[in-house]
């Protein structure tokens, strides 16, 4: 499951239990930037995951330090997976 964060600016990956409904293990931050995530939604070959911005707000930065100043305002950013 993807988890994605206001404040932090990262986004969380949380493994869960074959009936998806225990966390197993850690969680693992991934994507950290100077942005305000909303909302993500993996496409169907699994490679690619797009990612709603806020346009304002307050989060803290990649410096771990409050920014006001979004790297990506009101934007869909795609991570791509460009690996084998």
């Amino acid at each position: 499951m993807l988890i994605t964060t206001l404040k932090s600016g990262a986004i969380y990956r949380v493994k869960l239990d074959g009936k998806s409904e225990q966390v197993q293990g850690d969680f693992s931050k991934h994507f950290k930037t100077d942005n305000r995530y909303r909302n993500a939604v993996i496409s169907p070959d699994t490679r690619k995951i797009y990612v709603a911005t806020d346009a304002v707000g307050y989060g803290l930065g990649k410096n771990g330090k409050p920014n006001t100043e979004m790297q990506n305002k009101g934007a869909i950013v795609v991570f791509e997976y460009t690996g084998k």
